[in-house]
């Protein structure tokens, strides 16, 4: 070979050879956005309300997945496959989101089923999920049965508890009012999450305030729209504490009619919930505004010393167009991004091995790791509760001086307790 030839030789041979690590390197890369185009999804079936007096609630929620899953397929996606999401709107019906479930399951063949703010429907959906055998993440739902009583191998719930959202400002009413607030009046909406609610303050309060005394108590169903005659008992009797546990419209229908009646300036008022700002997000200063009650909130950005969480807040309110971030934004948010991770690590979209490997495990979230309990598979989420006031750093009221009990398991029925309202059921 000539001189002439052996170089010519080596050039081509350095050719293919830079070549060949061109090619290898390009199919060794992650996947991207575009290359997720014509794979197979991992379908995640969101039941919500997306309509009516408590549609807030799926909307937040569907924001928060949203976000995960444009993140997450902009990154490659699962296995080298991308994350889709099909909404449903279950009209807080536990009928019909039976039925968006079972649709969703057996003709769309989602791989999760997750949402929810009704307790009733949340059961309805558990129950099929349990049969069905696919994994079911309940968010907004807070009823204890779904993870304790009921509970079962496929379902999860990413989010407080009634139990803990009730224990926590019970005892935070405690600390706050003490021995000045011996005599209750109650007013809960009439189904089980309401009923339960009631009992559950009674206990927490009642073990730190002795003397506790129920002077009334109403049930209104759910959409009511005048709550004048329970204002009306409300206003005659001689209590000093108000609990309720409304939610959503409901909420804000009695708050609009109880601030005039002077309820707010005659009882000491203690919410399970609704310090949530995709509640309140419209309430202005000049509104009839719940100051001085304390509520709860799972995500109180504002107060959270955590910088990941308020840039979270900043990609909700972005995605939706609105003044605030949802709680239900992060909960959604959070149940993705811990499917995500629990495929990655099993390496598989494998029921059976997904839930092995949630059991127990903390995850990430917005506001830090979150442990998921290994027997009822409730994540130990942290119920903050403050009292409701207005700041110029928000149009809308908030609560602030934000406290949960610490340990978080305080806030949480524990794992003998909840073996004990098992024993005896499959």
């Amino acid at each position: 070979m000539t001189k002439k030839n052996r170089v010519g030789f080596f050039v081509s041979v350095g050719l293919i050879l830079v070549l060949g690590i061109f090619v290898i390197g390009t199919f060794a890369q992650p996947a991207t956005a575009a290359s997720l185009k014509d794979k197979k999804p991992i379908l995640i079936g969101h039941l919500h309300p997306f309509t009516g007096g408590f549609a807030m609630f799926g909307t937040a929620c569907a924001t928060g997945i949203d976000v995960a899953i444009e993140e997450i397929n902009q990154a490659g996606g699962v296995l080298g496959r991308p994350l889709k999401v099909i909404n449903r709107d279950t009209k807080i019906s536990p009928s019909v989101g039976l039925r968006e479930a079972k649709d969703l399951v057996l003709s769309k063949k989602v791989d999760f089923l997750m949402g929810n703010i009704s307790s009733g429907v949340a059961l309805a959906i558990s129950a099929f999920a349990k049969k069905a055998k696919v994994i079911y993440v309940v968010t907004g739902s807070r009823s204890t049965k779904i993870t304790e009583e009921k509970g079962h191998r496929y379902v999860f719930r990413i989010g407080a508890n009634e139990f803990s959202r009730v224990s926590t400002v019970a005892q935070l009413a405690a600390k706050k009012w003490g021995d000045k607030a011996k005599k209750v009046v109650m007013i809960n909406p009439d189904y089980g999450y309401g009923h339960a609610c009631a009992n559950y303050f009674l206990e927490e309060y009642g073990k730190r305030v002795t003397g506790v005394k129920v002077i009334h108590k109403d049930w209104p169903k759910l959409g009511t729209s005048d709550f004048t005659p329970y204002i009306s008992k409300i206003m005659a009797s001689d209590a000093d504490i108000l609990f309720h546990s409304l939610y959503g419209g409901d909420y804000l229908t009695f708050v609009k009619q109880a601030v005039p009646a002077g309820v707010y300036k005659k009882f000491k008022v203690v919410g399970a919930s609704c310090g949530g700002t995709e509640t309140v997000c419209e309430v202005r200063k000049d509104d009839p505004a719940p100051l001085g009650e304390i509520l709860s909130d799972e995500f109180p950005y504002w107060e959270i010393d955590n910088p990941t969480a308020k840039k979270v807040a900043e990609r909700f309110i972005e995605k939706a167009g609105t003044s605030y971030a949802s709680y239900e934004s992060c909960l959604g948010y959070t149940t993705v991004y811990a499917l995500k991770n629990a495929i990655a690590a099993v390496g598989a979209v494998d029921t059976e091995k997904i839930v092995d490997y949630l059991e127990g495990r903390e995850i990430d979230s917005p506001i830090g790791k979150v442990k998921i309990g290994a027997i009822d598979h409730q994540a130990l989420w942290p119920p903050y509760a403050g009292t409701m006031t207005f700041t110029p750093d928000y149009p809308w009221p908030h609560i602030k001086d934000v406290w949960y009990p610490h340990p978080i398991e305080n806030a949480y029925h524990s794992p003998e307790y909840i073996k004990k309202v098992r024993k005896g059921k499959k």
